[in-house]
Parts: C-alpha cells; sequence; structure tokens
C-alpha cells in the first residue's frame, strides 16, 4: 500500500488545514485582538483552547469556527483578564 493514496493521511492532512484555517480566521477576527486561542481537531472536533478577555469574545471564536465548518466545535476557552 502505498503511503500517500491512504485515506488517513488524506484526512489528517484536511484536519490540519481545518485547524490552520480556522486559527486564521480567529487571528484576524474583529474583536479578538489580544486574545490567545488554539485550535485543535480531536475524534471528529474542534476543540478551541486558550484565553479570552470576555464573554463576548468567546462567543465570537465559537460563532466563526462553527459557521467556517460542519465538524462539532467544542469551546475550552478560559475568560480572564490579560496581565
Amino acid at each position: 500500500m502505498n503511503f500517500y493514496h491512504s485515506s488517513s493521511f488524506f484526512a489528517a492532512s484536511a484536519d490540519y488545514a481545518t485547524a490552520a484555517a480556522i486559527k486564521c480566521l480567529l487571528a484576524y477576527a474583529d474583536g479578538l485582538e489580544g486574545c490567545e486561542i488554539d485550535v485543535q481537531l480531536c475524534n471528529g472536533a474542534v476543540i478551541l483552547e486558550g484565553r479570552a478577555p470576555c464573554g463576548a469574545a468567546v462567543d465570537a471564536a465559537v460563532g466563526i469556527a462553527s459557521e467556517f465548518t460542519s465538524k462539532p466545535v467544542r469551546n475550552n476557552i478560559i475568560r480572564s483578564a490579560f496581565q
């Protein structure tokens, strides 16, 4: 079997691309300046982790991720004031 034609290889590549695209969207979204949000895909779900200064920023990040992908989005963002 040729590794480069394996369906798991393409699935992993698609997951990486999805996470990278969402992270890029979050990095340049209005209202999310200064947020520290990481994006990962795990077991078919998008996982958002990090910190945001307020609930509105958390809601915006979840909304952006949800609009970009049909995968479920899990929010592990902590609201905390930056120091």
